[in-house]
C-alpha cells in the first residue's frame, strides 16, 4: 500500500514523543528495557495511528479475506451462519485496530514478542525464503483442517484463515521462487501492492490460495465446489491477462458468484467474542508451531 510520507512522519512523531511515558509497573517490555509502556497506553498509540494514517484500514483488502473467505467456504459446503462466522473473523485481524499490522508494525516496537506474534504468525510477515513459505502455507493449511474439524472457537479458524491468506499474499518475487516479506518493514516499501489481485502476477497467489483454503476445509468428495472455485480462477486469470477493465478489488465479481453474500457492517457484534487474552496466547503457540 502506499502511505504518504508526512503521515508516517507523523506517526513516527507520534512514537518518539510519548516514548517518554514509561511506566514502571508496566508488564510490556521492548528490546531496550528501559523503555515500558502500560497496554492502555499502546492500545492508545495504535488507535491514534490508525487514525492518522487514514488509509481505511477498516476496509484494508476485504476482498481478499472477508468476501473470499465466504465464497470459499460456501463453495465447501459450510452451514452459512458458521461460514459467515468465519468469514468475520477472518477479516477480524485487519478490522480492529491492536491486530492491524500496520499500526503495530510501528508501535508494537514497544513489545517486541507481542509484535512478532502479530506481524509474523497473524500476517505471516515471516521474511523466509521460497521453502519457509511453502512451509508455512503446508502448516497452516494443516491447522485450518484441525481447528475446523474439531470445532475450534470460530475465531481462532478465522484467524488462521486470514494468516494463511496472507501467506500467499506477503511475498515478492515470481509465484514459483517467491519469499515472504519481513516483520520488520513489511511490505510498506513494495513498488507493488502484494494485496491488489489485479496487480501483476498477483492473480496467481490468489487462486493458489483459493484453492489451499478450500482443501483445507472441504470434504474430499467435494467434487462439485472444488470444480466451481476451478473456473472462478481460470476466469480470473482470463480477465487479467486479456486486461480486460475492472475494479480495484473483487468484490463484486464475488458477491455474483456467491448465492447468500454477507456484508462487512453485520461482523461488529461478533468481534465482541474476542478476548485480547486468548488472542494473544492463541498467537503464541501458533508462533511456536510455525517455527
Amino acid at each position: 500500500m502506499k502511505i504518504a510520507s508526512w503521515k508516517i512522519a507523523v506517526v513516527c512523531l507520534f512514537a518518539i514523543l510519548l516514548q517518554g511515558c514509561a511506566h514502571t509497573k508496566s508488564t510490556f517490555t521492548s528490546p531496550n528495557p528501559g523503555n515500558t509502556l502500560s497496554d492502555e497506553i499502546v492500545e492508545r498509540l495504535i488507535s491514534i495511528g490508525q487514525v492518522v494514517l487514514a488509509i481505511d484500514i477498516k476496509r484494508f483488502k476485504i476482498d481478499g479475506h472477508f468476501y473470499t473467505t465466504n465464497f470459499v467456504l460456501e463453495a465447501a459446503d459450510v452451514r452459512a451462519a458458521r461460514a459467515d462466522r468465519i468469514g468475520c473473523f477472518s477479516q477480524a485481524p485487519d478490522e480492529i485496530a491492536k491486530y492491524n499490522a500496520i499500526p503495530v508494525s510501528i508501535f508494537g516496537v514497544f513489545d517486541w514478542k507481542k509484535r512478532s506474534h502479530i506481524v509474523n504468525a497473524l500476517h505471516s510477515l515471516h521474511g523466509g525464503n521460497h521453502a519457509a513459505v511453502v512451509k508455512r502455507r503446508a502448516a497452516l493449511q494443516g491447522l485450518i483442517h484441525e481447528s475446523y474439524h474439531q470445532a475450534r472457537p470460530d475465531w481462532e479458524t478465522g484467524f488462521l484463515v486470514h494468516a494463511l491468506g496472507d501467506s500467499y499474499a506477503h511475498v515478492k518475487g515470481d509465484f514459483d521462487s517467491s519469499t515472504a516479506y519481513g516483520e520488520v518493514v513489511g511490505h510498506g516499501f513494495a513498488l507493488q501492492d502484494p494485496d491488489n489481485i489485479y496487480a501483476g502476477d498477483n492473480y496467481k497467489k490468489y487462486n493458489a490460495y483459493i484453492l489451499a483454503l478450500f482443501d483445507a476445509i472441504a470434504d474430499p468428495i467435494n467434487k462439485v465446489g472444488r470444480a466451481r472455485l476451478v473456473a472462478f480462477t481460470e476466469q480470473l486469470e482470463a480477465t487479467v491477462l486479456e486486461r480486460k477493465v475492472h475494479g480495484k478489488d473483487l468484490i463484486d465479481t464475488l458477491e455474483r458468484h456467491m448465492y447468500s453474500p454477507m456484508q462487512i457492517k453485520d461482523c461488529k457484534d461478533l468481534f465482541s467474542e474476542i478476548e485480547d487474552k486468548e488472542v494473544l496466547d492463541f498467537l503464541a503457540n501458533l508462533a511456536i508451531k510455525l517455527k
